[in-house]
C-alpha cells in the first residue's frame, strides 16, 4: 500500500521512480498474490486522471526491469494494456509502456496473435472512456493492430468497427479524426476478408465514413475521405482476387446513389473560391488553402478507388466525373491535385464506355496531355506517361477503344517526350510506353 499511496503524491519523477524501483526489487521475493495485487494497482493508477497514468506506467516498467520473472506470470494482464498504452500521446508514458511490451514479447506478430482477445477488450474499454485521450490511444492501437494482423483481425472487426462508429457522432474534439483513421485501416487490411465473410460490416463502415464527410471540420472530412478510399481499395482487391468473391450489392448501391454524388459535391465545394478579407493572416490563409487542396486531392483519389469497384453508374454520373477530372488537371491547380487527377484519368478512361462517356474520355485525355508540358514537376509528366501506358496496354488487349485522333496524339506525345524530355527517367518511361503500339485497334 505504501508504494501505491506515497509515490503518486510526490511531485518528483526521480523520487517516484526510486519508490517504484524499490517496490519492484521487493516484488522479486514476494508471493504471487502480492505481485498480482501490485500489478492491478498499477493498472488502476493508469486508468485514473492526472499524474496517475504515468505512475502506473512507471511501476509496470520497474517491475519489468527488476522483477521480470514475477511479471512473466501475469503477462496476460500486463501486455494487452502495455500494447494499447504505448500509443499514449504522453511521450513518457508511451516510452515506458513500449519498453514493457518489447521486453516481454518475442515478436510483434506472434504476441499480437496470442493476446488479441485481451487486447481487443482493452481497446474497447478505452473507446468507452469519457476521456478523449483514451479514445485516441485506443484508435491508434487499432491501426497498429490492423497493420500487423491484417486479415486475421477480421474476426474482431465487427466489435471494433461498431465501437468506432458509435464514437463518430457528437461534437468533434481534438484528435477525433484518429477514429476514422482506425476505421480506414481496419477496412484496408480486413476489407477483402470481410467481403467474403460478413459484407454487412463493410457496408456499415462505408455508411459511417460517408456520414462523417457531412461534418464541416476540414481535418475530419479529410480523415473520412481517406477512410472511404482505403475501404474501396480493399474491396476492389477482393473483387480482383477471384470470380467467387462479389462486391456486396448494397455497397454498390451506396456508392452509385450516395457515395459518388457526395464525392463530386464535396469536391466542388472544396475547390470553390473562398473570399479572403484584407485583415486575414497571410500564413493562415495559405495553410487553409493547402488543406483544402489536400482534401480535393483525397476526394479525387477516393473517386479513383470508387471507379475501381466497377459500380454501375449512369451516363450523367460518368460525364460529371469526366468534368471533375478535367477540372483537377487544369494547369492552375496545385501539382498534388493534378497528380491525383492523372491517376483518376487512367481509371476513368479504362471504365467501359456508357453512351456519352466516350466523349468525356476524349476530353480527359486532352487534359492529361497538358500535364506533359509541365516543366517543373517530372513526377507529373511520368504519371501522364503511366496513364498513357495503361491505356495502350488496354487497347492492345482489346479491353477498351479510344478515338483515332486521341490515340494518334498519345503516340505523338510519347515520341516527343522519348526524344526530347530533359529528365532521363521520363524519357525512359516514354520509350517503354511506346512499345505498346496499337494502330490495329483504333476507333474512328
Amino acid at each position: 500500500a505504501y508504494y501505491g499511496a506515497t509515490a503518486p503524491a510526490d511531485k518528483s519523477n526521480v523520487v517516484r521512480k526510486a519508490y517504484y524501483g524499490a517496490a519492484a526489487t521487493v516484488a522479486r521475493f514476494a508471493p504471487d498474490a502480492r505481485v498480482l495485487h501490485m500489478i492491478e494497482s498499477a493498472i488502476d493508477m493508469y486508468k485514473k486522471d492526472g499524474d496517475h497514468p504515468l505512475c502506473g506506467a512507471t511501476l509496470l516498467r520497474e517491475l519489468s526491469r527488476h522483477a521480470s520473472d514475477a511479471l512473466a506470470k501475469n503477462l496476460t494482464v500486463v501486455l494487452p494494456l502495455a500494447f494499447v498504452a504505448k500509443h499514449n500521446e504522453d511521450k513518457e508514458i508511451a516510452a515506458a509502456m513500449k519498453e514493457v511490451w518489447v521486453d516481454n514479447t518475442s515478436s510483434e506478430s506472434s504476441s499480437l496473435q496470442l493476446y488479441a482477445p485481451e487486447i481487443v477488450t482493452c481497446i474497447c474499454d478505452g473507446l468507452q472512456s469519457s476521456v478523449w485521450g483514451k479514445k485516441k490511444e485506443s484508435a491508434k492501437a487499432i491501426s497498429s493492430l490492423a497493420k500487423v494482423l491484417r486479415s486475421d483481425l477480421a474476426k474482431y472487426a465487427g466489435i471494433l468497427t461498431d465501437k468506432l462508429r458509435g464514437d463518430l457522432d457528437g461534437r468533434i474534439w481534438e484528435g477525433k479524426d484518429k477514429l476514422l483513421h482506425a476505421l480506414g485501416d481496419v477496412g484496408q487490411e480486413c476489407g477483402a476478408a470481410l467481403v467474403a465473410q460478413d459484407s454487412d460490416i463493410v457496408v456499415r463502415m462505408t455508411q459511417a465514413a460517408l456520414q462523417a464527410m457531412d461534418r464541416k471540420q476540414l481535418e475530419f472530412q479529410l480523415a473520412a475521405v481517406g477512410c472511404l478510399r482505403k475501404i474501396f481499395a480493399s474491396v476492389e482487391l477482393s473483387a480482383e482476387g477471384g470470380d467467387d468473391v462479389a462486391i456486396p450489392s448494397q455497397l454498390v448501391s451506396e456508392m452509385a446513389y450516395l457515395g459518388v454524388p457526395k464525392l463530386i459535391s464535396l469536391y466542388h465545394c472544396t475547390t470553390a473560391t473562398v473570399e479572403v478579407n484584407a485583415d486575414d493572416d497571410e500564413a493562415e490563409v495559405k495553410r487553409r488553402q493547402g488543406r483544402r487542396e489536400a482534401l480535393a486531392a483525397a476526394l479525387v483519389d477516393c473517386m479513383k478507388a470508387a471507379l475501381g469497384m466497377r459500380c454501375q453508374l449512369t451516363d450523367d454520373q460518368y460525364e460529371e466525373i469526366g468534368r471533375l477530372v478535367v477540372h483537377a488537371l487544369h494547369p492552375s491547380r496545385g501539382w498534388a491535385l493534378r497528380l491525383s487527377g492523372v491517376h483518376l484519368a487512367a481509371t476513368f478512361v479504362l471504365v467501359p464506355s456508357q453512351g456519352a462517356a466516350s466523349g468525356s474520355s476524349h476530353d480527359v485525355l486532352l487534359a492529361v496531355d497538358l500535364c506533359c508540358d509541365e516543366g517543373r514537376y517530372s513526377q507529373l509528366r511520368e504519371a501522364a506517361i503511366d496513364c498513357y501506358d495503361k491505356i495502350l496496354r488496354a487497347i492492345a488487349a482489346h479491353k477498351v477503344t479510344v478515338h483515332k485522333t486521341a490515340l494518334t496524339k498519345i503516340q505523338s506525345r510519347l515520341t516527343s517526350m522519348a526524344d526530347s524530355d530533359k529528365n532521363t527517367s521520363v524519357r525512359a518511361a516514354a520509350l517503354r510506353a511506346q512499345e505498346h503500339n496499337c494502330n490495329d485497334v483504333m476507333e474512328e
